[in-house]
C-alpha cells in the first residue's frame, strides 16, 4: 500500500500588503512562517499513511508565530470528512497557547477517499487569512494484521507438535499498516496457555518492525484450537486454527490397591501413563484384562468396573476396579491383571501384575 501526504500552503491575502495587516510581523514573509499544519498519528509522530476505519484518531497540530495578535490566535481547523472528537462536526476552532500551538482530534472516516485538511486564522474585521492544507491518502482496512506459527528457532512451524500440554510453539503477530500507532498485539486461544501469562491470553508490544512474537505452550487435549491476534485502539482481528494430534504413552505402570485381596471388596487399579518427552494426552484409551493361566491357556476371571471411563486424565492416570466375585477363579493360582495402550507409531504396550486372591 502506497500513501502520500501531500502538504500545500496557501496564503489568501485580504488587504492589498502585507505590512497592513494587525498582529503579524511584518518582516515576515514565508508561508510556512506564518501558520504549519502538522498530522501526527495518537503517538504524536507525523504519519506517511493512514487507516480509514471509522475508529482511528489523529491529530492536527498549527503553529503560528507567538507574537501573533489576538486576532490571528484562534485556529480554525477543516476537514472534508470525519469529525472532530467532542464536536462532532467537520470545523472546529482552538486557541492557540503561549507557544503558539493549537491541537484538534479528528476520529477517521471509514471510506478511501482523499482527506482534505487544513489549519486557517485570520479572514475577518479585514485581517488577512492564513491557511496551509493537507491533503491526506486514506489505506484500506484490509490486511491489517497478521498471525503466524513459528517454532521456537523463530522459523515457520513445518512440524506440529503432539497434544502434549509441554511443547512450546511461537505465534508471530505482524501489524502491516499504520505500525506507529498500533503498537501492541492481543493474542488469545481457546485451549493451552501463553507461557508468559499461564492463561489463555496474553499481550505484547510491537518491534520496530510491527511485530509481536510469544511464546505459547500446547494443549494436553486433542483437536483443534482456534487463535487470535488483534490489536488494540482501534481493534483489528486476524484468526487461524491449528489441529493438535494425540500424544499417546511410550510407557506404562500398573499399580493395584491391594497385592493380596479376598473376594468381598474391590482392588483399585491405577494405570500410570508416561511419554519420553511432554504428556500424554488427555482421554488416552487404555484396555484392561484379568485372567488366569490354566495349563498353559489364558482363562478370563473376575471383572472390572469403571471400563466404560478407562481413559487418562490431566495426570496421566487411569483408574479402574476389579473385584474376585465371579465364582470363576482359581485359589490356586496367581490372578493376572493386564494393561495394554498404544503409541504415537501405533505399536502396542502392556504390562501386567499378579495379586492372589485369597478364597
Amino acid at each position: 500500500m502506497k500513501s502520500t501526504i501531500k502538504i500545500s500552503t496557501y496564503i489568501f491575502l485580504i488587504l492589498s500588503i502585507l505590512s497592513s495587516c494587525e498582529g503579524i510581523d511584518d518582516g515576515i514573509t514565508a508561508p510556512e512562517d506564518i501558520i504549519k499544519l502538522k498530522v501526527m498519528d495518537s503517538n504524536g509522530d507525523e504519519i506517511p499513511e493512514v487507516i480509514s476505519d471509522g475508529e482511528t484518531l489523529i491529530i492536527l497540530e498549527a503553529t503560528i508565530p507567538t507574537n501573533a495578535d489576538d486576532a490571528f490566535r484562534k485556529v480554525t481547523f477543516r476537514n472534508s470528512s470525519g469529525d472532530f472528537v467532542g464536536i462532532g462536526e467537520n470545523t472546529q476552532e482552538v486557541t492557540v497557547n503561549t507557544e503558539g500551538i493549537a491541537q484538534a482530534t479528528l476520529k477517521l472516516p471509514f471510506n478511501e477517499d482523499e482527506l482534505f485538511l487544513s489549519a486557517e486564522i485570520g479572514g475577518s474585521n479585514n485581517n488577512a487569512l492564513y491557511k496551509d492544507e493537507a491533503f491526506l491518502n486514506l489505506v484500506t482496512v484490509d490486511d491489517v494484521i497478521e498471525l503466524k506459527f513459528l517454532d521456537t528457532t523463530n522459523q515457520p512451524l513445518s512440524v506440529i507438535p503432539r497434544a502434549d500440554g509441554t511443547s512450546i510453539i511461537q505465534l508471530e503477530g505482524s501489524v502491516l499498516a499504520n505500525q506507529s500507532a498500533l503498537k501492541a498485539v492481543s493474542f488469545s486461544a481457546t485451549d493451552g496457555v501463553f507461557q508468559t501469562t499461564n492463561q489463555m491470553q496474553t499481550q505484547k508490544n510491537t518491534d520496530a518492525n510491527g511485530k509481536a512474537i510469544v511464546n505459547y505452550i500446547v494443549p494436553q487435549s486433542v483437536g483443534s484450537v482456534f487463535y487470535t491476534a488483534k490489536t488494540i485502539m482501534p481493534e483489528y482481528i486476524t484468526e487461524e486454527s491449528i489441529m493438535f494430534e494425540r500424544a499417546h504413552a511410550d510407557a506404562i505402570v500398573l499399580e493395584p490397591t491391594q497385592v493380596t485381596m479376598d473376594t468381598t471388596q474391590g482392588n483399585l487399579m491405577t494405570a500410570y501413563l508416561t511419554r519420553t518427552i511432554g504428556k500424554v494426552s488427555i482421554g488416552t484409551v487404555v484396555t484392561f484384562e484379568s485372567f488366569q493361566l490354566i495349563n498353559g491357556a489364558e482363562v478370563t476371571a473376575g471383572r472390572f468396573t469403571g471400563l466404560a471411563s478407562a481413559i487418562s486424565n490431566l495426570q496421566e492416570q487411569v483408574f479402574v476396579t476389579f473385584y474376585a466375585d465371579t465364582n470363576d477363579i482359581d485359589f490356586t493360582v496367581p490372578m493376572v491383571i493386564r494393561t495394554t495402550t498404544t503409541t504415537d507409531a501405533g505399536t502396542q504396550i502392556t504390562t501386567e501384575v499378579q495379586i492372589t486372591v485369597n478364597q
